[in-house]
């Protein structure tokens, strides 16, 4: 057990594990989603996995349509590697961006599980304001990494 906590990454803690938490705490208030008999363990492991799909649908729902609307491309991947091999920095931005991503995909199926539950849109402000704010910083983040990537490219 203490080997798998070793190897989980920060990144992975961030991205996957928080957003997952939340939604479980969001699930048992809107959804009335009982964890109370499950040991920390067994939540733990839920939140996670709750938050890896949380991120994949991140993946499809807020990044493919920023690509296609060309809000922030998509760089080649090759070209990723090597400008992340002469700064390391852009890791971490990347990192970061994929964090603001998993953020707004979660107020996203807020909002929808608000649509499907016929929740005020006065009740459903904070949810929209929580999406504006993660996915904002998710499109200038990805443009300044890519601003990264086409400088470092011309190096």
């Amino acid at each position: 057990m203490e080997s798998i906590a070793n190897n989980i990454s920060s990144y992975n803690i961030i991205a996957n594990f928080i957003p997952g938490m939340i939604s479980i705490i969001g699930m048992k208030y809107f959804l009335n989603f009982d964890i109370t008999h499950l040991n920390n363990l067994w939540v733990a492991v839920l939140a996670y996995f709750v938050g890896l799909i949380i991120n994949r649908l991140g993946s499809i729902v807020i990044k493919k349509p920023c690509n296609l609307l060309r809000c922030c491309k998509q760089q080649n991947y090759k070209l990723f590697i090597e400008a992340e091999k002469k700064d390391s920095k852009i890791s971490i931005l990347s990192e970061t961006s994929n964090m603001y991503r998993s953020f707004a995909t979660m107020f996203l199926i807020a909002i929808c599980i608000c649509f499907y539950k016929n929740i005020s849109s006065r009740n459903m402000l904070p949810f929209l304001l929580g999406f504006a704010l993660f996915l904002y910083p998710y499109i200038k983040q990805q443009k300044y990494i890519n601003s990264l990537i086409k400088f470092s490219k011309e190096e």
